[in-house]
């Protein structure tokens, strides 16, 4: 976020049973209500996370590069 004209970033971790997804934020973009809406979490408006399950990294990747295109532009 220390990237002059980025505004959110996303960090996956990969477990035995699900993908963690780190999101955080700054300004209006709301974070929280996105991983409410699209990987079962939840959080702050600038600090949120959640998890898919049965999915691989890649599947992950995909989803997040889907839904964040629509989201938040």
């Amino acid at each position: 976020l220390s990237i002059k004209g980025i505004f959110v970033s996303v960090f996956f971790m990969e477990k035995p049973d699900f993908i963690k997804i780190s999101l955080r934020s700054q300004g209006d973009y709301d974070v929280n209500t996105f991983a409410r809406k699209y990987f079962n979490g939840g959080g702050h408006k600038n600090a949120a996370g959640g998890r898919l399950f049965n999915t691989t990294l890649e599947e992950a990747e995909k989803l997040f590069k889907e839904k964040a295109e629509k989201y938040f532009i």
